[in-house]
């Protein structure tokens, strides 16, 4: 057995959407779960430290030199107290001491299928970084990426190393295994200081992405499946198993769903493999909560499906 820990981090804000990543995990058994703590009020801690969850505050490990960070967008917002996650992320293994295998999951994320969660502990167990890269055959093909993501690589590491990681496929740090004592963590603590000299929302993820191809740290490639992010491609839901599945051939169950778009909220139009059509968001609530369809019987836009 691994000895592991599964570590997110939660504001206010995302508390709603944390609460259901640790509702997803009850199908773990009894793993020991962390949060960093990016604001949450008395009590919300309250709530989570009844539940066994331990908290801690992290600091700006890698503190910006500037007041103004770059969006996803490409816009100048003022730096938010809650960038701290991502400063802290490539040092986790100093506020959560005492385990082989670290389980990063985003607060966005909720695991359906406990599968993917031994899947990445299983493949971390050797020293060997497991992360999912943000392509499958039902994404569509990147080519927006050759615009924005230009700008932001050549910022973070300059002409030569910018345009190699151009043209790689991204590795999504929304869902990562990673042993405590592998060589990725200094390596990633190092690429996002550099990055972190022209902050960006994704400046702790484009240093991942060095340590992955111009680092050469060892890491297995995950199937889209285990960090599904819904923005690339809306799942289908099949009615007979009650599963979130891809939607394409062969229809696989996707292990972990990431709520990734910017709108947490958004209403999706969720494609029945029986034919119908279900308009929910993405949070966990909506297919595991009380509005959970019941396989067999479900109500779809329009039509119901017996």
């Amino acid at each position: 057995m691994v000895n592991y820990s599964v570590v997110s981090a939660s504001s206010a804000e995302y508390f709603p959407l944390l609460k259901g990543l640790l509702a997803s995990l009850g199908q773990l058994g009894r793993v020991p779960i962390h949060v960093l703590d990016l604001g949450m009020t008395r009590d919300m801690l309250s709530e989570l430290h009844d539940q066994g969850v331990a908290t801690h505050i992290p600091d700006w490990d890698i503190r910006p030199t500037r007041k103004k960070v770059i969006s996803r967008h490409g816009h100048k917002i003022p730096l938010p107290d809650h960038y701290r996650a991502f400063t802290a992320q490539p040092f986790l293994p100093k506020y959560v001491p005492g385990y082989e295998v670290l389980l990063w999951i985003d607060a966005d994320c909720w695991v359906q299928d406990a599968s993917a969660v031994d899947l990445a502990i299983g493949t971390a167990s050797d020293g060997t970084m497991a992360i999912s890269l943000e392509a499958s055959h039902c994404y569509p093909a990147p080519y927006w990426r050759l615009k924005s993501h230009f700008r932001e690589y050549v910022r973070a590491f300059g002409w030569r190393r910018g345009l190699l990681l151009l043209k790689k496929i991204t590795a999504n740090v929304g869902v990562i295994a990673l042993r405590t004592d592998a060589p990725h963590w200094r390596l990633w603590q190092h690429a996002t200081a550099h990055a972190m000299r022209i902050p960006h929302a994704r400046s702790q993820q484009m240093a991942m992405n060095h340590v992955v191809y111009i680092d050469g740290a060892p890491t297995a490639f995950l199937p889209a499946s285990c960090n599904w992010q819904t923005w690339e491609a809306t799942p289908q839901f099949d009615e007979t198993t009650g599963l979130l599945v891809e939607p394409q051939p062969p229809y696989r169950p996707i292990g972990i769903i990431h709520n990734a778009q910017d709108d947490k909220n958004l209403v999706f139009s969720v494609k029945t493999r029986q034919g119908g059509v279900l308009r929910r968001t993405m949070r966990y609530e909506q297919w595991r909560g009380t509005d959970t369809p019941v396989p067999g019987v479900t109500s779809v836009v329009g039509v119901r499906v017996a």
